[in-house]
């Protein structure tokens, strides 16, 4: 039977993975633009906080401080605060990186997050002092990677291989003035220099690994909407005249016949076709006001025996700053009955997101329901 002593008890035994759940909840409530000043110097006094902790207790194994009164009490939760901290920090970049990419191209590196927090939990208890410490740091150094992997684009206003490269620098040479740092206060053993660089480098070989097989979604590029239909065309007056209520920032119209019941799909993923119709492939990406890039969209047919094969693609120039993301829209007259996919992808061919939709033939002549919806 749970009692409120058992509670407590699990409570105590568990405080700081509660207070990393903490922390991972209370960002995602809070979470803002990924482009938000107020949100990227969060994040940077979150990272000097959490990382200024870290060398304490670093230093105090080695040397420890006497303390007394309120300030050892308060020192008494430095652990909770660095879980709090840092998972206030992962939840946020775990938010950025699901918006980035669909669950297929990114649950390799999920699983990469995933498996080092239970490995920071479940640590051996004889070594559980050094090795909670080895993993908060390759935490903190993941996050310190993560924050300029989507930060160096924001400033560069674009993305690829040469801002991830930097990144991977940049967070080296932080590491490398923390090292400098304690260097002053002490002279590092090799031993010492050894710990303090293995969850670093373990962090950045792993992640540059992920990232040129793919697995790291393109942030801050985020798709935010996707759909097929029988048309797009602009806005006419006469919409705005004949429709009850159009959003201002609409600017497509977006031309679909799927029954109204069938209202959790996006345009007409079930398409039926008659001889003339056209597929029409509808995006909007988010892109930081920055950032001027060219995205792809793509089609691909399910071959039954080879699986999904790539028809034919179009690049897509987007501008960034609309919360909504920037809108466009590709058109496919030839194609066949089948399962396919419309999927959309960065220059050098990283995954956004993707959408499967079906393709039948249509042998009806009757007129058909037209539906439109704005955006």
């Amino acid at each position: 039977m749970l009692t409120i002593d058992k509670i407590k008890e699990f409570s105590k035994k568990h405080r700081a993975i509660l207070f990393f759940m903490a922390g991972f909840s209370f960002d995602v409530v809070t979470a803002h633009r990924i482009d938000a000043l107020l949100g990227i110097l969060h994040q940077g006094l979150y990272l000097t906080l959490s990382g200024g902790l870290i060398v304490l207790e670093w230093l105090n194994r080695r040397t420890p401080i006497v303390l007394s009164g309120r300030v050892a009490k308060v020192w008494s939760y430095h652990l909770e605060a660095v879980h709090f901290l840092l998972g206030t920090l992962l939840s946020l970049y775990t938010f950025f990186y699901f918006k980035s990419a669909s669950l297929f191209t990114s649950v390799g590196f999920m699983i990469f997050l995933a498996g080092i927090l239970i490995a920071n939990e479940f640590a051996p208890v004889k070594h559980h002092e050094r090795w909670g410490w080895i993993a908060r740091f390759g935490l903190w150094s993941l996050c310190l990677i993560s924050y300029f992997t989507y930060l160096i684009p924001i400033l560069l206003g674009y993305i690829g291989t040469g801002p991830f490269l930097l990144a991977l620098l940049a967070s080296t040479l932080f590491v490398g003035m923390v090292s400098g740092l304690l260097q002053r206060k002490r002279t590092l053993t090799s031993f010492e220099k050894r710990e303090l660089w293995l969850p670093v480098i373990v962090v950045q070989v792993l992640f540059t690994a992920l990232y040129f097989l793919r697995w790291i979604p393109p942030v801050p590029l985020a798709v935010h909407y996707i759909g097929v239909y029988h048309g797009v065309r602009g806005i006419s007056d006469s919409d705005r005249q004949n429709a009850d209520s159009i959003d201002r920032d609409a600017r497509y119209a977006l031309v679909y016949t799927r029954s109204r019941w069938k209202f959790w799909q996006k345009g007409d993923q079930a398409f039926l076709a008659r001889p003339g119709d056209a597929l029409y492939g509808f995006v909007q990406v988010f892109s930081p006001s920055r950032i001027r890039e060219e995205i792809k969209l793509r089609w691909l047919w399910k071959d039954p025996r080879r699986g999904y094969q790539a028809a034919d693609a179009i690049s897509l120039p987007i501008v960034g700053g609309r919360d909504q993301g920037y809108r466009g829209y590709m058109v496919k007259n030839n194609f066949s009955p089948g399962d396919w996919r419309l999927q959309v992808e960065t220059r050098d061919g990283r995954e956004l997101g993707r959408m499967y939709f079906t393709i039948e033939a249509d042998p009806s002549t009757e007129p058909r329901t037209e539906r439109v919806e704005f955006r």
